[in-house]
């Protein structure tokens, strides 16, 4: 590649590339504290070149302007996986000129070690495809699992929710390199929205009623008979946090298959989406409270947030075979069985004398 590379972030990107550039502002740049918030309102107003000079001015990492010039080992692997023919083959991007791509690297903590690439065909300011790159050797669950995992998924769903769940289109690996090719999807995540909006509040419904929503519908869709009264069992996503979910007005789609299971406790999925929420969600000046104050403003205290909660409770309950009355007990045990971290939350959760739970609150 002898093109320049810009870096913000996590993210990658040609530099002077308008359709990859515009989709990172609108859709994937999250904005750290008031100022960056505001900043970010007025990107869309400027000369895009004005508006890179900012994006990576203010990338967290490099603290200054950083432009990658080299050929990393990322750049490699995208270029390797785009120019292979084999991998488009039979495929909807057969034939069809892919120039411009964002990339999203790991978090250095992340020991998946892998790349998610945005895919643009010349002119198109929306993804063509997503493009997972892996390499072999990291610890972590193989990209055909996930393969695997969508094709179960999809055979199990309704054309109208099949919109919603990414087509997995290849799987191939190169090299030492794993690759997927997925279809995109449309929309903005959660997470995305309740980082970048100047009032994220006005964001708290529409969220939860539409993630109750399709976890119903996903849950009921793979759902398989329990038995000796064990909890319902269904297939678990298993990563179904705020960042994961994509809303485009009233539809939700949900990205990330690779932790799937083909059978999962469903309450797997229910409880870990208001919990991550709680978590991320900018509690106070834009800013996330620690983990058990966030734990608390969730689920022990009544407040905006903590009412969506329970109406996202509600709904998922009067649309399953779920009692109300079970879930405390469920949340305990799903509790027990998460980091150290979040197991502390089951003391604040049985010393609590008021929950989202609770009928009469």
């Amino acid at each position: 590649m002898t093109m320049r590379i810009g870096e913000v972030d996590r993210f990658l990107l040609p530099l002077g590339a308008r359709h990859p550039f515009g989709y990172l502002v609108d859709a994937l740049y999250v904005a750290h504290g008031t100022r960056e918030r505001l900043s970010h309102l007025l990107l869309n107003g400027l000369p895009q070149s004005v508006a890179e000079r900012l994006m990576v001015k203010h990338d967290r990492s490099h603290k200054s302007a950083h432009v990658v010039d080299r050929r990393s080992a990322d750049l490699e692997a995208i270029q390797m996986a785009v120019d292979d023919p084999d991998l488009l083959r039979e495929t909807p991007l057969e034939g069809i000129s892919i120039e411009e791509w964002i990339a999203v690297r790991s978090y250095p903590t992340d020991r998946r070690d892998r790349v998610v690439v945005f895919l643009f065909e010349t002119g198109r300011d929306q993804p063509r495809a997503v493009l997972k790159l892996r390499r072999s050797s990291a610890p972590g669950t193989s990209l055909g699992v996930e393969f695997d995992g969508l094709r179960f998924v999809r055979s199990r769903l309704s054309e109208s929710m099949k919109s919603t769940v990414p087509e997995p289109w290849a799987v191939r690996t190169l090299n030492t390199i794993e690759v997927l090719l997925l279809s995109p999807l449309p929309g903005r995540s959660a997470y995305v929205e309740m980082q970048t909006r100047l009032r994220p509040s006005r964001r708290v419904s529409g969220h939860f009623r539409h993630a109750a929503k399709w976890l119903v519908e996903f849950h009921n869709a793979t759902m398989v008979p329990s038995k000796n009264g064990a909890p319902l069992v269904a297939s678990g996503h298993g990563d179904f946090w705020p960042r994961n979910i994509l809303h485009d007005g009233t539809a939700v789609a949900v990205v990330d298959w690779e932790h799937f299971r083909v059978k999962a406790s469903p309450f797997d999925d229910l409880f870990h989406y208001p919990l991550t929420y709680g978590l991320a969600y900018p509690w106070s000046r834009y800013q996330r409270a620690k983990p058990e104050r966030a734990f608390r403003k969730t689920f022990l205290e009544d407040n905006p947030v903590s009412a969506h909660v329970r109406r996202y409770f509600s709904d998922y309950c009067a649309a399953t075979e779920v009692e109300p009355a079970e879930l405390r007990g469920r949340f305990h045990d799903f509790l027990a069985t998460r980091s150290w971290q979040q197991t502390r939350f089951n003391r604040l959760l049985t010393e609590a004398t008021w929950t989202v739970f609770d009928r009469s609150s």
